[in-house]
């Protein structure tokens, strides 16, 4: 694709730390300690995975007989397999009308549309196939109504023919629309001058196609109606003819794009030509005239006359759109759509070249949305998704998500410091237009926590894994031993091959046939079962098959006891086993994890900027942040959502540091001086610490330990252990705050924040409120109080999905909290020997992480077929 970016180029940074420039003098580090704690952004948004394009279910397939519009369509019913991993496979715009988001993924003749609404109880296709090859690139667009009552798909094939695809929508206005129904449509042909360079809808009746000749055709899409004209520029035209000086073709319009409705009853229409002209278009069914035009800069690379790629990014609201270039994007403001006349002569606002986040930076994919411009950048090794502001955030909006992270942290009373705490992070966005010079404008790109920089972080925790050191760690406590300890770590390795958004369970499943040497097929419903007997067979232990049955917390009741040395041989074949397996996954899923596109929904707002626990979710328009980004990869689809709660959004902070260490003088102290207030000092500390003595080891040890156990002692097992020149780097620069006046008062407030954590305040009758499906859901009953008759209320969706994803990411990261909070609490206990300031949070610690980290290693999310219920 020519879009197309992905992750792969990035593996050889995973190895770097944030510790690698710590060995430098004080004097040589300070100057660029200033300097790299400017670029570093508190993570305010990170991607979510949404759907694997494998899951979805075909419901229809329709098939093009001919050229001339003939057409059958027949049911479907089986899941998609074909077309999945097809390299050469690229994305249409995201597609929005009456409450459904639709995308089009196209390869050689074949277009697959799928439904990926938040209301979708499924992921759902239709398969479309074409009689010719699409044209690739530039070969799909849509269209609807001013009503969005009627929807059209538009397929360019090499044939220079326009095939349509009508889209009928649920008219009634439910919170669960039916499904579309489509039905093939009118086949035009387009008898162009030469081959086609760029296309766009305009309207359910015209669209538009530019050619490599410069001829810009507007092509009818009625049987009834004309047939098309051409687009000309009549004033340039008459200057030309007057000055004698004909030239014998046009520039190539190489980037079309709808602007919406024009003042006089025509539709607007954007195009950008190889001579750098920018032009607003209004076309009407059999004419059409030019509003505005304007020439744009240009880097001195790209000479007239040449074609850079170009790509249009229109907002949602008609109001901005974005020119994405080679080199640059410009960020054009769209004149206003009222009634043109001699005393209203429409202009475009003075086009405004982006500065790069970072030097040497080229944008590959750009979108577009209220107040906020969302782009890939790529330079030397280095990609990253941002978030550019382009106006500054009202107070209202400020409130706002401090009050939204206060509810995803429960806390309530906005005088406790806990409440202050959970909102440090949540801070003021700058506005764009204020900015004077290019240093602030690039300052200005915040960067988004991506699923690449995840899966850095699981890969760098299991790489720093060691048998010896976890098996010493756990007989200092009361941990399992033996057989029953290797069971918990059979299963933790299992959790992380099928981590949520990690891996495409097509990939997991490829892995094991290559490592096994046979063809067996691993369905989806038992793939964890073959991760787990894969590893077990690997490691020399009983199979499924053999195992006596499950006992508390889902541990063998009863099994052989193994010698400690044998537990230790056991465990370190068991991590080699794994290790390879999560290698081969990501060989195997490298090529569906490339971005291909990227667009942006209105309807998936409300879903992704509000917590997860709050059940108005959806029901009204989110103020603020009107869209919402989607990624489309080869192999499914992302979203970027908003982070709330305080300890997904430090430890992404945290986690951003390292990566961006990879590329700036990056130090612990500029992560420290973040924030002032000892409670984020702590959780830095303990983050350092954990990245110190390999965070797989401290996640084997917690997850170890049985109910009732304390976590005290093998965390100061761990912390004995740190390697010395990072315990002197530990004792200089990262402990200060522990002889900090305000030492105490911070303790309690990580305190207050945990407890909110894990004791949820109770309702007047004393039960827990927490909420499923939009519905109250009482823990100690396991049921609904109140049923609703409308059982379309308890149907499950698309959104309630990720919504558990993000519950689920939410208190990984809240159990990574706890877990490096009681590394601090050791590391104290072994520097400064008893202090009985931290006795209240280490008992804290000691009662709720066992069961905790439990609980959340039990999650699982992925589903046994595509659909969701």
């Amino acid at each position: 694709s020519a879009q197309g970016c992905g992750d792969s180029s990035l593996a050889c940074l995973g190895d770097s730390s944030v510790v690698r420039a710590m060995s430098q003098s004080p004097a040589a580090q300070q100057p660029a300690a200033t300097e790299a704690a400017k670029k570093l952004h508190w993570v305010s948004e990170r991607e979510e995975w949404l759907a694997e394009w494998g899951d979805a279910r075909c419901v229809k397939e329709l098939s093009f007989s001919g050229g001339d519009g003939g057409g059958e369509g027949r049911r479907g019913g089986g899941a998609l397999g074909r077309q999945e991993d097809l390299q050469d496979a690229y994305f249409s715009d995201i597609i929005e009308a009456r409450g459904r988001c639709l995308v089009c993924r196209a390869a050689g003749s074949v277009v697959d549309v799928f439904d990926i609404s938040p209301s979708a109880e499924r992921l759902v296709s239709w398969r479309v196939l074409l009689p010719h090859d699409i044209v690739p690139g530039i070969g799909v667009s849509a269209a609807h109504d001013a009503a969005c009552a009627s929807l059209s798909l538009l397929f360019l094939t090499k044939a220079q023919t326009i095939h349509t695809v009508h889209v009928a929508l649920d008219q009634s206005g439910g919170p669960f629309p039916a499904l579309p129904e489509l039905s093939i449509g009118f086949s035009a042909p387009c008898r162009l001058p030469s081959n086609p360079c760029s296309f766009s809808a305009l309207g359910l009746s015209l669209a538009v196609v530019g050619c490599a000749s410069g001829t810009l055709r507007v092509i009818g899409l009625r049987p009834e109606g004309p047939s098309g004209y051409e687009l000309v520029d009549a004033s340039l035209l008459k200057r030309l003819v007057g000055a004698c000086r004909l030239r014998s073709s046009a520039p190539p319009a190489v980037a079309l794009a709808a602007a919406g409705s024009g003042g006089s009853g025509g539709l607007r229409l954007l195009s950008y030509d190889a001579d750098r002209g920018l032009k607003l278009w209004e076309a009407f069914e059999r004419s059409g005239r030019l509003v505005a035009s304007t020439i744009l800069e240009q880097e001195e690379s790209v000479t007239s006359g040449s074609q850079p790629s170009a790509h249009f990014r229109v907002a949602p609201q008609q109001g901005v759109a974005c020119l994405l270039l080679r080199n640059t994007v410009y960020l054009i403001t769209l004149p206003s759509a009222g009634p043109l006349g001699d005393d209203n002569q429409p202009t475009f606002g003075v086009p405004r070249k982006l500065v790069a986040p970072f030097p040497g930076a080229s944008p590959v994919l750009a979108a577009a949305s209220e107040g906020a411009l969302w782009g890939f950048w790529t330079g030397p090794a280095r990609e990253q998704l941002f978030r550019l502001d382009l106006q500054e955030q009202r107070k209202k909006e400020q409130d706002s998500r401090e009050a939204r992270a206060r509810d995803a942290s429960l806390v309530e009373d906005q005088a406790q410091d806990a409440a202050q705490a959970a909102i440090t992070g949540c801070e003021q966005i700058g506005d764009l237009a204020s900015s004077k010079s290019p240093e602030k404008e690039r300052l200005a790109h915040r960067s988004v926590f991506t699923l690449y920089q995840q899966r850095e972080v699981w890969r760098n925790e299991e790489e720093g894994y060691d048998a010896l050191r976890v098996a010493a760690a756990e007989a200092a406590g009361q941990s399992r031993k033996g057989q029953e300890a290797l069971d918990r770590s059979v299963h933790w390795w299992t959790g992380r091959v099928l981590l949520p958004g990690r891996f495409p369970r097509a990939a997991v499943a490829t892995a094991l046939q290559d490592i096994d040497g046979h063809g067996r097929t691993v369905a989806g419903g038992d793939l964890r079962a073959a991760v787990e007997d894969h590893l077990r067979r690997r490691a020399g232990l009983p199979g499924l098959a053999s195992l006596p049955p499950l006992g508390e917390f889902g541990t063998c009741g009863a099994a052989a006891e193994l010698s400690v040395a044998q537990a230790q041989q056991v465990a370190s074949v068991l991590a080699e086993a794994a290790l390879e397996l999560l290698r081969r996954c990501d060989v195997a899923g490298r090529r569906r994890r490339q971005v291909c596109s990227m667009g942006v929904s209105t309807l998936w707002a409300p879903h992704t900027w509000r917590p997860a626990g709050d059940v108005s979710a959806g029901a009204e328009k989110e103020e603020g942040n009107s869209a919402c980004p989607l990624l489309l990869y080869s192999g499914g689809v992302s979203c970027v959502r908003a982070v709330h709660h305080w300890a997904e959004r430090w430890w992404s902070t945290c986690h951003l540091s390292r990566d961006l260490s990879n590329y700036e003088d990056m130090q612990i102290e500029d992560l420290l001086d973040k924030s002032k207030i000892v409670a984020w000092r702590a959780c830095v500390t303990g983050w350092f610490l954990a990245q110190c003595v390999g965070g797989a080891n401290v996640d084997l040890v917690v997850s170890s330990l049985t109910r009732g156990g304390s976590a005290s002692a093998p965390a100061r097992r761990l912390v004995a252990h740190v390697p010395e020149h990072f315990a002197a780097h530990l004792r200089k620069k990262c402990t200060d705050w522990l002889d900090s006046d305000d030492l105490q008062q911070g303790l309690q407030t990580l305190e207050q924040l945990l407890v909110s954590t894990c004791e949820p305040k109770l309702d007047q009758a004393g039960r827990r409120e927490v909420y499923v499906a939009r519905q109250r859901f009482d823990l100690l009953q396991g049921t609904w109080p109140q049923q609703d008759a409308d059982e379309q209320q308890q149907r499950l969706c698309l959104s309630d999905a990720v919504r558990a994803s993000i519950v689920a990411s939410e208190s990984e990261h809240a159990c990574d909290a706890m877990r490096d909070l009681g590394l601090v609490c050791a590391y104290v206990a072994q520097e400064r020997s008893v202090d009985s300031k931290w006795t209240p949070l280490t008992k804290l610690l000691d009662k709720h992480l066992p069961l905790f980290a439990t609980i959340n290693e039990s999650m699982t999310l992925q589903s046994r077929s595509p659909d969701l219920a």
